[in-house]
């Protein structure tokens, strides 16, 4: 196993980190705790020594699941994990990164986590309606009182980082970044590699879409959160299958699944410190750790480049033509189902652009999500109305930020 130095900072992280998201239970399918806590003691055996979770993955089961695992291996590694905000039940949780919330959360998480510091606390993502001085000021307290040793963020962009820097140093950011979610390459890695900023890549399989186990025929309960992910919706899902379906021949030209490409994928870009897999069991595990033996050769990435060019330019495609239609093409009438969720999948997708073309706050776009998925979930024949309503306020966001 090969490690990385995270930024400025004194923590030497495995290049191959865990993942806690889907132990949670919560998001990902069906989960067995035992087969869990298997997972992440092999994942010590294979030398990975860097987890990490957040008090959102299914409400702190994830946090107790690790320290569960852990046990008394806890200080010999590395614990990461996030504030997020007040979870309400039926609803997601509300972004909350004040004073009195994360002094809260803080002793919820290290009491779920058996621990008395935290290695990596991270700001899960952006919460605009408290003052980034007042966050930082309360992480860098907790600093000092050495109840967390390191201060990361995730799921920002450059203005969020640059704001956060000013009250006090930033050790890691977590991405979301993948063969299939590239956003990250544009601004955030060269402000990271400039400021020396550890970046902690999450979702690098693509929420599994990249181990090439689906199919057309696919599909997914809406506890899943796949259920209504814009990657794995109507034609960019078939575009993504055929994207995968490419990559065999790179993966076994370098001797690797396609899992294990995928994640050395993510380590070749040079901005990346370490990749962050998820693992419900023990092969999975011995899978990911065996990802980044050896380097991707030059050749293998330039094979792959052309591949991703490839799809990336098919996606283009298909995203201009139907955000040009639903943007100027009230919606009258759904006769069928089928065509009701083709419509509902186009609106994910024009929700999922605008997140990652504009840096919308998902504020913004969550309602949204929820009602669209709602009704994928219960019907959309007679929902005109409420699908007219979700496109007038893409509508009126994406006028709003090209007048910016």
């Amino acid at each position: 196993m090969q490690f990385v130095q995270l930024g400025k900072s004194d923590l030497k992280a495995s290049r191959i980190g865990f993942g806690c998201w889907a132990i949670g239970g919560t998001d990902w399918g069906p989960v067995d705790d035992g087969e869990s806590v298997k997972a992440i003691r092999k994942a010590l055996d294979c030398g990975i020594n860097f987890f990490d979770t957040a008090d959102v993955y299914g409400g702190g089961h994830s946090e107790e699941v690790l320290a569960k695992a852990l046990g008394a291996e806890r200080k010999k590694v590395l614990v990461a994990t996030k504030v997020a905000g007040v979870k309400k039940k039926g609803s997601p949780p509300r972004l909350d990164t004040s004073h009195k919330h994360i002094l809260e959360a803080i002793e919820a998480s290290l009491s779920r986590l058996r621990t008395d510091y935290v290695d990596l606390y991270q700001i899960h993502a952006p919460d605009h309606s408290t003052p980034v001085k007042e966050t930082m000021s309360t992480l860098m307290e907790l600093k000092e009182q050495g109840k967390i040793r390191h201060i990361g963020l995730s799921n920002m962009n450059v203005k969020d980082i640059g704001e956060y820097m000013e009250y006090g140093p930033v050790t890691t950011l977590q991405p979301e970044y993948s063969m299939i979610q590239r956003q990250s390459e544009k601004e955030l890695f060269p402000f990271c590699l400039e400021s020396d900023i550890g970046v902690l890549a999450y979702s690098p399989l693509g929420r599994g879409l990249l181990t090439g186990k689906y199919t057309r025929e696919s599909t997914f309960p809406l506890s899943d959160l796949r259920a209504v992910d814009a990657p794995f919706q109507g034609k960019i899902f078939e575009i993504n299958l055929r994207c995968v379906e490419r990559l065999r021949k790179p993966a076994s030209d370098s001797g690797r699944t396609l899992a294990q490409l995928a994640v050395a994928w993510t380590l070749s870009n040079p901005a990346v410190s370490v990749s962050l897999v998820g693992a419900k069991t023990t092969s999975q595990v011995e899978e990911n750790a065996a990802a980044f033996d050896s380097p991707l050769s030059s050749g293998v990435i330039e094979e792959i480049a052309a591949i991703l060019k490839e799809t990336e330019d098919e996606k283009e495609t298909y995203k201009k033509e139907q955000i040009a239609s639903l943007a100027t093409t009230p919606i009258t009438e759904v006769r069928s189902e089928d065509a009701g969720r083709e419509i509902v999948d186009a609106l994910i997708l024009w929700m999922m652009e605008l997140h990652g073309t504009f840096d919308v706050s998902s504020q913004e776009l969550r309602p949204l999500f929820a009602v669209a998925s709602g009704l994928k979930a219960t019907g959309t024949v007679g929902k005109e109305s409420e699908l007219e309503d979700i496109r007038t306020r893409l509508v009126g966001i994406h006028s709003g930020l090209e007048a910016v």
